[in-house]
């Protein structure tokens, strides 16, 4: 057996050592790159086709999903919008008008349109009083 296999070349597992020298060489190398192409083809394929885009929640998407938020008066979703108008109605029947637009710049340097509405009754409007109660309840905690 020792006649047939000389100990200067061994294969194993696509690796070719030649002890003589302490040269590595890849035999295979040719053959693993198509079939990585191919395999990396497949796999784009697959995931385009079988799997459904995966969702990154953002920051308010566990407090959306909460009853209590859905059905609160200070989710902007449950105020009807007037377009000819341009204002908003809260739940309780408050006017808010649109006074100006606000223009922003973030930190990554994007570009923020902020309208503001105001309402016709500022000192009753029920949004600054559920605003003054999280400042008074922040302060005795």
């Amino acid at each position: 057996m020792e006649e047939l296999v000389t100990l200067d070349c061994l294969f194993i597992d696509g690796t070719k050592i030649e002890s003589n020298a302490n040269k590595y060489s890849f035999v295979w190398k040719k053959t693993t790159e198509k079939f990585s192409a191919k395999l990396q083809e497949q796999i784009q394929v697959y995931f385009q086709e079988e799997i459904t885009p995966l969702l990154i929640k953002y920051a308010m998407f566990d407090k959306e999903q909460k009853r209590g938020y859905k059905q609160s008066a200070k989710n902007l979703a449950n105020w009807h919008y007037n377009d000819k108008e341009d204002s908003y109605t809260h739940p309780d029947g408050w006017y808010y008008r649109f006074h100006h637009t606000k223009h922003q710049k973030t930190q990554t340097d994007f570009q923020q349109e902020i309208k503001v509405y105001y309402a016709d009754e500022p000192e009753s409007a029920p949004q600054k009083g559920a605003i003054y109660e999280r400042t008074l309840s922040k302060l005795e905690s």
